[in-house]
């Protein structure tokens, strides 16, 4: 919701810059004419961006059984936070249609004479340009940022019985060493995707209470780090990408993987389900 606030103050402000510039050309130096839209597009480019996380929601959960109380506290928390945002941005669309309604009450009674200079077509090349041109430019650096950033996150591979985690901790007496973890489908009894609010908030609110999980994750990693026992329990979850949720009966893994939405993962293992493996 937040993001599409973002978008829409955007959108406004460069409809005003616009009109302004027909108006009164003198108003904006080149300068101006070229860094204003930049930023406003990067201000809705920013609002896309976010926009685009918040749709991003827990429809892809998938479990074994029906009805339990993770999966209600889980539906709770989605109601929850969808609620919390809409009421935390009803003002801000407020704003946006007192500025719009003003906006159409002062163009339609301005008798000012609107005409094309030069740093109106600025303006409209600005924003041309970056839809064509610059727009692809900074989604390169924006790829290769995200590159380096998911070298922090967990990577993994999936077959048609399980998947393999390797993790992105190291260890620094043996820098070449890779931690992996093997999880089984036939082990899963609930299998979620969560975006990195979700995660925290079930950190927060589900696995922070429960003090056996707690109390297993530092014992674990350290039977893992000696004899390569796999850990029953192992959190890692970071921003920029999708947050998987795995737990039987004896584990608990909540992690943030190397992509945005790997329903890859899910469809094998609704394939495994299917065929009983």
């Amino acid at each position: 919701m937040g993001g599409l606030l973002l978008m829409l103050f955007g959108a406004l402000f460069a409809c005003l810059a616009l009109y302004m510039s027909l108006t009164d050309g003198s108003k904006f130096t080149p300068a101006t004419a070229i860094l204003l839209p930049l930023f406003l597009c990067l201000f809705m480019e920013a609002g896309y961006s976010f926009f685009k996380k918040s749709v991003f929601r827990s429809e892809n959960w998938v479990q074994a059984a029906e009805g339990d109380a993770v999966q209600r506290v889980g539906k709770g928390l989605n109601v929850y936070f969808l609620v919390k945002a809409l009421l935390k941005n009803i003002k801000g669309f407020i704003v946006i249609l007192i500025i719009a309604g003003g906006m159409i009450y002062f163009f339609s009674k301005s008798n000012q004479t609107l005409t094309l200079n030069r740093e109106f077509y600025i303006q409209l090349g600005t924003y041309v340009a970056y839809a064509l041109i610059l727009r692809r430019f900074l989604a390169k650096i924006f790829n290769k940022l995200k590159e380096l950033g998911q070298k922090m996150m967990t990577s993994y591979s999936v077959d048609v019985s399980g998947i393999t985690f390797t993790l992105p901790d190291k260890d620094l007496s043996h820098p070449e060493r890779k931690f992996t973890i093997r999880v089984d489908f036939r082990e899963i009894e609930e299998l979620k995707l969560l975006s990195y609010q979700e995660a925290k908030s079930y950190m927060k609110y589900e696995f922070s209470p429960d003090l056996k999980k707690l109390s297993s994750g530092p014992k674990d990693w350290y039977l893992f780090l000696k004899e390569n026992i796999r850990p029953r329990v192992y959190t890692r979850i970071v921003s920029g990408g999708a947050a998987l949720l795995l737990r039987g009966k004896e584990s608990f893994y909540l992690m943030t993987v190397n992509k945005d939405n790997p329903k890859d993962i899910l469809d094998a293992y609704e394939r495994s389900k299917t065929n009983g493996l």
